[in-house]
């Protein structure tokens, strides 16, 4: 993604109001003295106003889906301001991922009574 790099004090808000905070583990790489936002680092928000009917459904985290291609900072793509990125809610659940196999210890699948029937 083209832009200007995302660094760890600029300011960056959720769609809701909230206000994200960037705790970065690398700052030997500056930009106007302030470390370099990597895609391993975590993004933290705080304040958001999230709704759903009576169910409060803030923003918590947000995953970066576009780093930079390009620029990597000791092996790790960097955030732009240009980077689109998926809130986190705690209140989003989220399937587990479907396996047909797993778990399966019977003949009768994981959701069967484990008893053995008698032949009749």
């Amino acid at each position: 993604m083209p832009g200007p790099l995302f660094v760890v004090g600029a300011v960056a808000m959720c769609p809701h109001g909230g206000q994200i905070t960037t705790i970065s583990s690398d700052t030997r790489v500056l930009a106007g003295g302030m470390p370099v936002a990597l895609m391993t680092d975590q993004f933290m928000v705080a304040g958001c106003a999230f709704v759903v009917g009576t169910v409060p459904q803030p923003c918590l985290k947000v995953q970066w889906t576009t780093p930079t291609a390009l620029t990597l900072i000791n092996g790790q793509p960097a955030i732009t301001q240009a980077s689109v990125g998926l809130r986190h809610s705690p209140a989003v659940r989220r399937p587990w991922p479907h396996r047909p196999d797993a778990n399966r210890s019977t003949p009768a699948g994981p959701h069967r009574s484990r008893r053995t029937h008698r032949a009749r």
